[in-house]
């Protein structure tokens, strides 16, 4: 169904809909539609009902808006546990700041409040305003057949400008309340990376590999630039090491460690001006800050890695590899089979280095999926389902192929790779590296700080196991410290585990390696493992262990 709504006012200020009554009318119809046929997953089931309550929301249909919860209950997924209540929260919101705060404690965990908190922050009229004019422009580009992730997206929005803008006043005193008094809990000591220098045993130079988005090794020690592989956004071979940061302000890295900071509940200096620049920017602004960020957070990203695996392992060689993803805010590259070409290319030359240089283990904190390619393919104006179907799994298919191939013929390898941070189940391969299942690569979930899966965190029969994802400590290009959260900042803590038991024992076979990891991870009530570097490596130090 064609769905047809136009664009916010050009006044931010006034933020109001042309044609919302319509649209909400048409978005129910092709909800209840989709509902009602055969055959769907469970992830399409959350996405529409999730679309759906929003609709009642809009609607003011309070009964409608109960019985969807209740349906969203029953769909097995966090959504209806976290985000869910929090929609029931607003719905019977109080104009009391101390009502807020009751409901608050009751419904969100630690890890929630922080989330909250950061969105609440944000929730600024330019702010939603520019969010709306993007995803408007992507579903004029895609002739409005909206994806339900797309409708919710855009639903979402709606109710930012409509509603929850107006109970920011209410909602984020309640939530600083909440933060100052949370006892933040930290179970987590027994992941904690052991310094190797400390255990008085020779030790042996180990090589790993960070395949990313390049390294600053003018922060890190021992990262061997002279044989690193760097690649551009369009996979071809490149001399630059980083991306150049050129056209971006030289306080970039402070002003992505404002919003860091600001996820912590933090209010200093820093978060403050972010907050004063934020308020007062306007849509134009707001669209170059958000590029700043999205930039940044590609830069940054391999460096961050590196330095959580060169943790507590001075021994330690990285050999970097840069990849370049697509971090433009509007209208991404689109996949064509000549950029498939060279990706495949780079597969062959970065497998082919690995062999050559024994590089033991490899790091891999990113992710490629068929949405991400079909969604481009949309935005780019490939609108018939059926060709754009098979011209997405034609070039995933590649993809997966590729690395496959190449993790399988370099078998005594580590490879790690963080699981994704979409809330889903890693079942089967439709997300990859993490998805591919080979006897010498471990997908990593993520923890939160009380030692449970994180809200973000993929799940399911391929993860193996599970490490601290939320505000690790890391250091960005330039020797900024910060701290970041994901399953990208999980993988590198079991890639350093790894990368200790060979420098004790080089002469470990990758299958010993792995048993060490699992054998000694703790169980959870959640049925999970997690990494316990203390006991791992007590159990390889033991007389006749292996």
């Amino acid at each position: 169904m064609k769905i047809e709504i136009r664009p916010l006012t050009s006044d931010p200020g006034q933020l109001k809909s042309v044609g919302l009554t319509k649209f909400l009318k048409d978005a129910e119809i092709s909800i209840r539609s989709s509902l009602s046929q055969a055959g769907y997953p469970a992830d399409l089931e959350k996405s529409l009902l999730s679309c759906l309550l929003l609709v009642y929301f809009l609607q003011g249909d309070r009964p409608a808006c109960r019985q969807t919860f209740a349906r969203l209950a029953h769909t097995d997924v966090k959504f209806g546990e976290t985000t869910g209540r929090f929609y029931d929260l607003e719905i019977n919101a109080s104009d009391a700041a101390d009502a807020v705060l009751d409901q608050l404690e009751s419904i969100l965990d630690d890890e929630q409040t922080m989330r909250e908190f950061i969105r609440w922050q944000l929730l600024m009229k330019s702010m939603i305003a520019f969010k709306y004019d993007r995803i408007f422009q992507f579903s004029e580009r895609s002739h409005w057949r909206l994806t339900p992730v797309r409708l919710y997206q855009l639903l979402d929005l709606i109710v930012d400008w409509q509603h929850r803008s107006h109970l920011r006043p209410v909602v984020l005193p309640a939530l600083k309340k909440r933060i100052a008094s949370m006892q933040r809990k930290d179970t987590l000591r027994q992941m904690q990376p052991i310094d190797l220098d400390r255990l008085g045993i020779p030790l042996q130079k180990v090589r790993a590999m960070v395949w990313d988005t390049g390294v600053d090794a003018s922060c890190l020690s021992d990262i061997n630039t002279e044989i690193g592989l760097y690649y551009d956004q369009c996979s071809r071979r490149t001399s630059e090491a980083l991306l150049s940061t050129e056209p971006y302000p030289a306080n970039i890295g402070l002003l992505n460690k404002g919003l860091k900071d600001l996820s912590l509940g933090l209010e200093n200096e820093t978060t403050r001006a972010l907050l004063t620049y934020l308020d007062q920017a306007d849509k134009v602004q707001i669209r170059d800050f958000a590029g700043y960020m999205n930039f940044y957070t590609n830069y940054a990203h391999g460096t961050q890695v590196a330095s959580i695996l060169k943790q507590g392992h001075p021994h330690l060689e990285i050999v970097p590899v840069r990849i370049t993803f697509d971090h433009k805010m509007q209208f991404p590259d689109i996949y064509t089979r000549e950029r498939i070409d060279n990706e495949l290319l780079m597969y062959r030359e970065v497998f082919d280095l690995i062999r050559s240089q024994r590089i033991r283990i490899v790091n891999m904190s990113w992710t490629y999926n068929r949405e991400e390619i079909e969604t481009s393919l949309i935005n780019n104006g490939l609108t018939d389902k059926k060709e754009r179907s098979r011209v997405c799994e034609e070039l995933f298919q590649q993809l997966r192929t590729g690395l496959y191939q190449g993790i399988k013929n370099c078998p005594e390898t580590l490879f790690l790779a963080g699981a994704g941070n979409s809330n889903n189940r890693l079942d089967d391969d439709h997300i990859i590296p993490c998805g591919i299942d080979l006897p010498n690569l471990l997908a990593v979930g993520a923890l939160n700080r009380e030692g449970k899966r994180t809200q973000f965190t993929s799940t399911g029969k391929r993860v193996a196991v599970y490490a601290n994802g939320e505000q690790v400590a890391c250091t960005a290009p330039g020797g900024v410290r910060m701290y970041c959260s994901g399953t990208s900042y999980a993988a590198p803590a079991v890639a350093n585990l790894a990368a200790k038991l060979w420098s004790i024992q080089p002469e470990l076979p990758l299958r010993v390696v792995k048993r060490l990891i699992l054998d000694n991870a703790n169980q959870t009530a959640e049925g999970i493992l997690i990494i316990n570097p203390q006991e791992t490596l007590n159990k390889l130090l033991q007389p006749g262990a292996n």
